[in-house]
């Protein structure tokens, strides 16, 4: 890291490894990973670690949170004993395809949320920092993100006057809630120069190296249902005219995003919105829009 500490992170170590004996609720004795909980660091990233999602999208369902959580850990620790899926998500395929079938972990794709707390909680476990200090630390700041931040870092939002109102289908504004559970699942906060800034950062390889970007971030994981082509929390599709493509959408009530990167014309696109759903040119088709104006 920065400060010179170093860490060992090994993704395809099961993720109990780095989840176990870790400090109780209140500080007295530790609690350990649920053994049910037999996914690896990498299967949690690509979605087929078999973590439940919301209640609307898997069977189990891990319900939204609202309250706060100083660290990724505490929040985890309140979601763990949910067990794995047994109906899995629809998300991400055609409408004509749903996701039916037993979920096998590693081979089999479901999307989840929550499963990035659980890499958040890794994070923290191997490195001994909350995670809205990692990513301070290590991504926004000596990357020159200065609006990139995590939503919740503290109980409050801290009032910024370039902050969007948020909007729900009606247009109606909606007040934004405590997310601080899912930091990496939809937990952050950023202008659209600084996404398409850290896509650009990304794609030229000054975060990751080319190697670690292009043979582990952005390498397709095989699963065996139809899954989406998805590598590392990062969808990699392939498209006829403008080649290989690397992006990452999110939504949520009151916001939606999208960055897309056209990897072999060094385009980046990024799209962000104050509402969820749009009837007419949504983000994606938006994104695409602009990918055919720009010059090959």
């Amino acid at each position: 890291m920065r400060d010179g500490a170093t860490f060992h992170l090994d993704l395809d170590r099961p993720t109990s490894t780095y989840l176990t004996d870790i400090p109780s609720t209140g500080g007295k004795g530790t609690m350990s990973l649920p053994a049910f909980h037999a996914h690896t660091v990498r299967q949690l990233l690509s979605h087929t670690g078999c973590v439940a999602d919301y209640p609307d999208k898997t069977v189990p369902g891990i319900a939204d949170r609202t309250t706060h959580y100083a660290t990724a850990m505490s929040a985890v620790r309140d979601i763990w004993n949910v067990g794995l899926v047994t109906k899995m998500s629809d998300a991400g395929f055609p409408e004509d395809a749903p996701n039916d079938g037993a979920c096998i972990i590693g081979k089999t794709w479901s999307y989840s949320t929550p499963a990035f707390t659980f890499v958040a909680a890794v994070l923290e476990s191997v490195t001994g920092r909350a995670i809205h200090r990692l990513l301070q630390e290590e991504i926004f700041a000596p990357h020159g993100l200065s609006s990139m931040r995590m939503k919740y870092a503290a109980s409050t939002l801290p009032p910024n006057d370039n902050r969007a109102s948020l909007y729900d289908d009606d247009n109606k504004k909606v007040d934004p809630a405590n997310n601080s559970w899912r930091a990496f699942g939809g937990g952050m906060e950023t202008d659209v120069v600084d996404l398409a800034r850290f896509g650009w950062k990304v794609l030229d390889g000054w975060i990751l190296s080319p190697e670690a970007r292009d043979n582990r971030l952005w390498r397709r994981v095989d699963t065996i249902d139809p899954g989406p082509d998805y590598a590392l929390g990062w969808g990699v599709p392939h498209d006829t005219d403008r080649g290989r493509i690397a992006e990452h959408p999110g939504m949520s009530t009151g916001g939606r995003s999208l960055l897309r990167i056209y990897r072999d014309h060094g385009l980046v696109i990024a799209i962000l919105s104050n509402r969820k759903n749009h009837p007419v040119d949504d983000v994606v088709t938006l994104a695409e829009r602009i990918g055919d104006r720009v010059p090959r």
